[in-house]
């Protein structure tokens, strides 16, 4: 399954360059996503942070295609976050997805109002971000 996944994942990879993912999360999310994606190294480009701050100036720096945000962020929390890169005029267009640990109406529909364009229910799965982040990179930013 993971070999028909990984090929999977190859086709749909434009010109052979790599998808880009920035993941801001809590330790245990970190560890889940890097086990979750390491199949996929070949097509997806994974950084990950757990601070929000670091997030921000990652983000600004380096333009991923998409970014995987943890809802519960020590300090700056991920609402916060989607809301800070929303007022931002230079990253307004970033596709960003929510994770949280149960995705109930309430939460998905704060993080849609704080600029998310979806709620993912941790732990991810890899192939539904593969398959985001290549729908993505197929249509232009809103």
């Amino acid at each position: 399954d993971r070999a028909r996944h990984a090929r999977a994942g190859r086709a749909r990879c434009s010109a052979g360059t790599k998808l880009r993912l920035l993941v801001a999360g809590e330790a245990r999310a970190l560890k889940e996503i890097e086990r979750a994606f390491r199949p996929l190294a070949a097509e997806v480009e994974v950084t990950m942070t757990r601070s929000p701050i670091e997030a921000l100036l990652l983000l600004a720096h380096s333009r991923p295609d998409g970014v995987l945000l943890d809802l519960d962020l020590p300090g700056l929390d991920g609402f916060e976050v989607c809301r800070r890169v929303t007022k931002s005029r230079s990253l307004a267009a970033t596709r960003l997805v929510a994770m949280a640990s149960r995705c109930r109406s309430d939460v998905v529909g704060s993080a849609l109002t704080a600029g998310a364009v979806g709620c993912l229910q941790k732990p991810v799965d890899a192939k539904e971000v593969l398959a985001l982040l290549t729908s993505w990179r197929k249509r232009p930013s809103a």
